[in-house]
């Protein structure tokens, strides 16, 4: 009688596990049809010329990543995809990988010799990847691999920028070997990412190069000091070494015996545009000359004026309309 009751129990228990194998079997058959189904309208729209059509086309993918569409996305789209919209949307099919084994086949690719265009879209993808225990060890050996022995400026500054947003405390040292770069965009890119890593292990580091920079880049600099020391001296390398060996900090190298040599066409306080301080010491500016530019733009003064008394803090009453006029238009 036991016996039957046993019996009886594992075949009552057996017709939910087979119904349940088998709605798990129709759900990923219908999972791998959808993907088939988003794969075609992928390639069908590759070679479109809109770039939004294409980029609705690419964020199909997204939902299977670990299906195909990852890898879909770096053999066909990143080699020769030109708008940025439509990356981005390949960058995000990236991050939403989960399979370990799809992940360690994206992070080989990002740290081997495919092209810098390749390589820079993956790498911005593996940056907001989560996933598992797995997922993040393949994608911080990859990150560290490219910042021990990368070339490519471009591909060595992505991964910096990436090493910074994941938070990867443990590549400090590889971070600051960076910090000397003879490109300019990878030492952005190494202040960045000692800024977000927090490490006041950096400071001395960061003021060394304070007095070895110029242009924007000693404001980028200021910039990541502030963040990790809640102080603020501007651009100002001697007041940070005197704070810093004041607060107890092992002192920075000495001051370089040579500065940069500034440009004499560069004045000490800068030059601005619109009322704005110009850092950078090259500008490029861009002047539309086309028809659409000899056409007049009519501007209603005192509707603006009219607006503007509507919003903001009162002045008093007398004179209260003149004001608000004059601060309105004062951007066009």
């Amino acid at each position: 009688m036991k016996f039957g009751r046993l019996a009886i129990l594992g075949v009552c228990l057996l017709v939910p596990a087979a119904a349940l194998g088998a709605r798990d079997r129709a759900e990923e058959k219908a999972r791998k049809k959808a993907y088939k189904e988003a794969r075609a309208a992928f390639l069908r729209c590759l070679r479109s010329e809109d770039s939004r059509e294409r980029r609705e086309a690419v964020l199909g993918l997204r939902e299977f990543a670990d299906l195909g569409g990852a890898r879909l996305v770096v053999e066909k789209l990143f080699p020769g995809e030109q708008s940025p919209r439509v990356l981005d949307a390949g960058i995000q099919v990236v991050a939403a990988a989960r399979d370990p084994g799809v992940v360690e086949w994206l992070a080989r690719k990002a740290a081997g010799r495919d092209s810098w265009r390749l390589r820079t879209s993956l790498v911005e993808g593996l940056a907001g990847l989560e996933g598992d225990s797995l997922c993040r060890k393949a994608v911080e050996d990859a990150l560290r691999a490219i910042l021990a022995g990368e070339k490519d400026p471009r591909v060595l500054s992505m991964a910096l920028f990436a090493v910074g947003q994941r938070g990867m405390k443990g590549a400090l040292d590889l971070v600051l070997a960076r910090i000397d770069h003879e490109d300019w965009q990878v030492r952005v890119a190494v202040f960045e990412a000692l800024s977000e890593l927090g490490m006041k292990k950096a400071v001395p580091f960061l003021i060394d190069r304070l007095f070895r920079e110029r242009g924007r880049l000693r404001y980028d600099i200021a910039d990541a000091l502030k963040a990790l020391t809640g102080r603020d001296f501007g651009t100002d390398e001697k007041r940070w070494r005197k704070w810093f060996s004041e607060t107890g900090g092992r002192a920075p190298p000495p001051e370089p015996k040579e500065k940069p040599k500034k440009d004499p066409h560069y004045a000490d306080d800068g030059p601005t545009y619109f009322g704005l301080k110009v850092v950078s010491e090259r500008i490029l500016f861009i002047i539309d000359v086309s028809l659409s530019m000899k056409t007049p733009i009519d501007i209603d003064k005192m509707k603006i004026a009219r607006e503007a008394t509507l919003t903001g803090k009162d002045r008093g009453s007398e004179g209260k309309n003149r004001e608000r006029f004059e601060d309105t238009i004062q951007w066009w």
